[in-house]
């Protein structure tokens, strides 16, 4: 997995849509999540088993004890082996935004509308 800045993971993704429209199969896969800051999972103290319950009041915790971390979010997208992501910054939110939801609208031209069977239709209405 490849970190881009905001500006070269825009671009990368506009050539991940070419290239799935130019090969004629693929989708473009983008998920988004919270990310505040931590590179790695937290390493479970050897021993018992801890309980979920327990387990999640301690990330909690962990989290409340951590003001410093920028909040912000990841945006990550993938087509068949080819993976890219970026960290989005609060204050780069508006920005980014702007310019995600251009990349996506000029990427989404070939879909078609479904078309509604009218069987179904008056089986609703009925």
């Amino acid at each position: 997995m490849v970190l881009l800045d905001n500006d070269a993971f825009l671009t990368e993704l506009t050539r991940l849509f070419q290239k799935s429209k130019t090969k004629g199969s693929g989708t473009v896969n983008i998920t988004m999540k919270r990310y505040d800051g931590t590179t790695g999972p937290t390493p479970k103290p050897e021993g018992t088993p801890v309980p979920k319950k327990i387990a999640k009041l301690k990330a909690a915790a962990m989290k409340k004890n951590r003001p410093d971390a920028p909040a912000g979010c990841l945006v990550r997208a993938c087509l068949h082996n080819k993976k890219i992501s970026t960290v989005v910054v609060a204050d780069n939110v508006p920005k980014f935004q702007l310019t995600y939801c251009a990349v996506l609208r000029g990427s989404m031209d070939s879909l078609k509308r479904v078309k509604k069977s009218k069987n179904k239709a008056k089986a609703s209405s009925s």
